[in-house]
């Protein structure tokens, strides 16, 4: 379980930009060489063209060369959205850690034979369809603009 990345997560939300909602979201995402790289919500008049933390941290770790498949665990001080469970799908997030509706740190990982076959799909270059497994490496449910 990363709960050292998700306590990160928890300092790095003192940086998030929400002042619509006023929702403090931070994410930590740690690399298989051991970097790790934080991130903020930052939200925007535009609602649609805020970004999560958990994006902001896989940006930033993509503009330093990481790849799908580089990345080793995150931690995330919300339940990731849909669109962010998409993201850690597509970069190959092993182990994702947040703190569930019920306050309890829960972690879940990608171990299925679909999400293996997409990360040496995407280290080849060829081109995969997301699959629809439920041992998805991520959370059910998906929070809103005034849940989170």
């Amino acid at each position: 379980m990363s709960v050292d990345l998700h306590e990160k997560a928890k300092a790095a939300a003192a940086r998030a930009y929400a002042p619509y909602s006023n929702y403090l979201v931070g994410a930590v995402v740690r690399t298989r060489d051991g970097r790790e790289f934080a991130g903020v919500n930052v939200e925007n008049a535009a609602y649609p063209l805020g970004i999560c933390a958990e994006r902001t941290a896989i940006a930033k770790a993509v503009s330093e060369g990481y790849k799908p498949g580089d990345f080793e665990a995150i931690g995330i001080t919300a339940s990731p959205c849909g669109g962010c469970r998409q993201w850690l799908y597509e970069f190959g997030v092993e182990a994702v850690t947040f703190e569930n509706r019920n306050g309890e740190i829960v972690t879940y990982t990608a171990s299925s034979p679909t999400s293996r076959r997409r990360r040496a799909a995407a280290s080849s270059g060829s081109p995969t369809v997301p699959s629809t497994s439920s041992s998805s490496p991520t959370c059910r449910g998906s929070r809103s603009r005034s849940t989170r």
